[in-house]
């Protein structure tokens, strides 16, 4: 494995593009140096971010392997692919707010999916919600979660993206929410 530069820059690639032979996509990472590619990544991770597959130029072709800190900027390259996609789905959402009337709140607004049960912490009987956190400088834009009663596993929740939340959805998810609250639970 190559020993890792401090002087390294990361380039997020916008658009698909051919270079020294690999095929970057959208949201695709490079480790440059000059007008050189010392390593690509999709982003593809595992052990929770602690390791990238990563593809380096050898013998004419690319090869991939598994890295981490000690030779690739995991951390560093996340962040900066994460950036990029928040950066993209802003830009998407205030595009589509232009001219709508969107629903302006300062706190988060949470929306009940389905109503948990009597064991609804680790007993299968889990509750679900939809959590828009608004973002300060852009009133009417969210960052929008999904969570769970679940202690032990995440279930499939998490981070869900930027939105551009109208007055409409809003009382279309509300009306929803109110009336899954209204049923009760289900188990």
């Amino acid at each position: 494995m190559m020993e890792l530069k401090e002087m390294t820059n990361i380039k997020i690639f916008n658009e698909q593009e051919k270079v020294q032979g690999f095929n970057f996509q959208p949201g695709f990472a490079a480790l440059v140096e000059g007008d050189k590619i010392l390593a690509a990544t999709s982003g593809w991770e595992t052990g929770g971010g602690k390791y990238l597959y990563v593809y380096r130029p050898q013998n004419g072709g690319w090869i991939g392997s598994w890295e981490d800190e000690e030779t690739f900027p995991v951390q560093e390259v996340l962040e900066a692919i994460q950036d990029w996609q928040d950066s993209a789905e802003l830009s998407q959402a205030l595009s589509f707010a232009e001219g709508k009337k969107l629903y302006l709140s300062n706190e988060d607004i949470v929306f009940t999916n389905v109503v948990p049960g009597e064991k609804s912490n680790n007993g299968g009987e889990y509750g679900f919600y939809t959590r828009y956190s608004p973002i300060p400088e852009y009133p009417g834009i969210y960052r929008v979660f999904t969570e769970t009663t679940c202690d032990f596993d995440a279930c499939g929740t998490g981070y869900q993206g930027i939105r551009a939340l109208t007055a409409r959805e809003y009382r279309r998810l509300r009306k929803a929410s109110d009336k899954v609250e209204a049923a009760g639970s289900l188990y």
